[in-house]
């Protein structure tokens, strides 16, 4: 298993490269979608903007309903979509980090699965 360290820098890492990668989108891009049924770059990267923190809300408190606030959240522009990233890292953050080690070995019972908060994140 990988410490909580290593999660929150590979999760930071992460972040980084779909920053990088939103950039690359253009306005003529957001709405195109690989097939029809699939989100449009658009509606993925609103996803990208709120699936982080939702997960980690619904881990660190035990309630697996907690996504549904986040459902309807804003859709990113060019302009504030890396600044949207950055945000969500941060309530991200403010989520994981009060978990100590054994807080994330603690198993709890989300979506189906009984597992350590650690493997459900």
């Amino acid at each position: 298993m990988i410490s909580k360290e290593q999660y929150l820098g590979a999760m930071k890492k992460e972040v980084s490269i779909i920053k990088h990668l939103g950039e690359k989108v253009t306005e003529e891009q957001f709405a195109w979608k690989p097939t029809d049924g699939q989100r449009t770059m658009a509606e993925l990267m609103r996803y990208l903007t709120h699936i982080f923190v939702m997960g980690a809300e619904s881990v660190a408190t035990g309630d697996g309903e907690a996504y549904k606030k986040y459902v309807d959240s804003p859709m990113p522009t060019r302009e504030n979509f890396s600044n949207m990233m950055d945000e969500e890292f941060v309530q991200f953050l403010g989520f994981i980090e009060p978990l100590s080690e054994d807080d994330m070995k603690i198993e709890i019972s989300m979506w189906g699965m009984k597992q350590t908060r650690a493997a459900h994140l």
